[in-house]
């Protein structure tokens, strides 16, 4: 796979967000020395047709939205955006409460039909109620496992609370084949 920026597409990503791409992404001063490699390297296992899943952890507005976007993109360039998805876990979270209501359009097709990769922006940006751990992140955790698809997942909390967080079956779906970066950066990014 030729990875392409795929600069022009929007798809599924927030007008806050349109410029991430991995190509206009500074990883000078962001923590691990190597994450550049990393990422590239787990892009080149979902073009080998591999499951791996990475968890990118660290404090908010240290750019990993915007390494999950770039992914994204680049992903969408190569297999379309019906193979590979990208959400915001809490506002997916919403989306599926809402479409509980039969006159709203039901969220999961994209999740279901994404094959290739699923980008799991803010995995715990806010606090799960029982629900949305038991029954919205469990299901996106199931059906990107039993897709074979790579998951790349973002959160401000250490890996080392997965525990506090999730039930041990989605946490063995979450990390299978995992590697798990530990992020930093002297600053906040969207403070400048």
């Amino acid at each position: 796979m030729a990875i392409d920026d795929g600069g022009l597409t929007v798809f599924r990503i927030p007008r806050a967000h349109w410029h991430c791409t991995l190509w206009n992404f500074d990883w000078t001063d962001v923590q691990p020395p190597r994450l550049q490699e990393h990422v590239l390297a787990f892009l080149h296992g979902v073009q080998d047709g591999k499951a791996p899943h990475l968890l990118l952890t660290g404090r908010p507005g240290i750019g990993k939205t915007h390494i999950g976007i770039g992914a994204y993109r680049a992903a969408s360039v190569a297999w379309g955006t019906e193979l590979v998805t990208w959400l915001n876990v809490p506002a997916f979270c919403e989306r599926v409460k809402r479409s509980y209501d039969s006159k709203v359009m039901d969220p999961w097709y994209d999740v279901e039909t994404a094959k290739r990769l699923v980008v799991l922006d803010d995995l715990f940006g806010k606090e799960l109620t029982g629900h949305e751990k038991d029954q919205i992140i469990s299901r996106l955790l199931d059906t990107a496992y039993q897709n074979g698809a790579a998951v790349l997942a973002t959160m401000n909390q250490s890996h080392d609370e997965l525990p506090t967080r999730l039930p041990a079956h989605e946490i063995s779906r979450l990390l299978a084949a995992a590697t798990i970066i530990p992020m930093s950066a002297p600053k906040d990014r969207r403070r400048g």
